[in-house]
């Protein structure tokens, strides 16, 4: 593909914002967003792993993956693993889900919006604060992840950052790991 026949950086943004509100708008007339309430998830989850098992892991997963995409707080399906399979169970089970979700955002929000390199910015602010991002990017994650943790809004800025897939991951993994250990020993003690 030529240079001039890629799709422009401005034209892939676009894409990525008509996609987000698209996402947000079909869940707002649906009501899938009234869905997505603890004691509703709490009950899904609950009942998938009864019924089927460590298969429910594969329903919180993607739960998770798609609460994660339409902007629903992370906390709330730590909790409802916590609830399901118990503390430590639950913490690992969450945190799988939760890098798993994270991951899926990333790579969603990459495909349609791209990257953006640190000498493709005008502005010499973000363009050194991507830079710093692409000397280490694999702690630059981890800080941002044990910060805000699940954030959607952290997963699409980092979607469309110069970091790599595999630097997200590690870093994601790192930064998600005591966070979510902290919230499932919450909700064990809470529940």
């Amino acid at each position: 593909m030529t240079r001039d026949a890629r799709p422009s950086r401005v034209s892939r943004l676009i894409a990525l914002a008509v996609l987000v509100l698209l996402l947000m708008v079909f869940a707002d007339a649906t009501g899938l967003y009234d869905w997505f309430v603890q004691e509703r998830v709490n009950h899904v989850v609950r009942e998938a792993a009864q019924r089927s098992g460590w298969l429910g892991v594969l329903a919180l997963a993607g739960l998770f993956t798609v609460g994660l995409l339409l902007q629903v707080p992370g906390v709330l399906f730590v909790g409802a693993a916590v609830l399901a399979y118990g503390g430590w169970a639950g913490g690992l089970i969450a945190f799988g889900s939760g890098l798993i979700a994270v991951t899926t955002s990333f790579a969603l929000v990459r495909a349609v919006g791209g990257r953006t390199e640190a000498a493709a910015v005008r502005s010499r602010t973000m363009s050194r604060l991507l830079a710093r991002i692409d000397r280490r990017p694999v702690w630059a994650v981890f800080l941002l992840r044990s910060i805000f943790w699940l954030s959607p809004p952290l997963n699409y800025a980092l979607a469309l950052s110069p970091i790599g897939l595999r630097d997200y991951v590690v870093g994601s993994a790192a930064g998600l790991a005591l966070p979510i250990a902290g919230w499932a020993l919450f909700f064990e003690r809470a529940l």
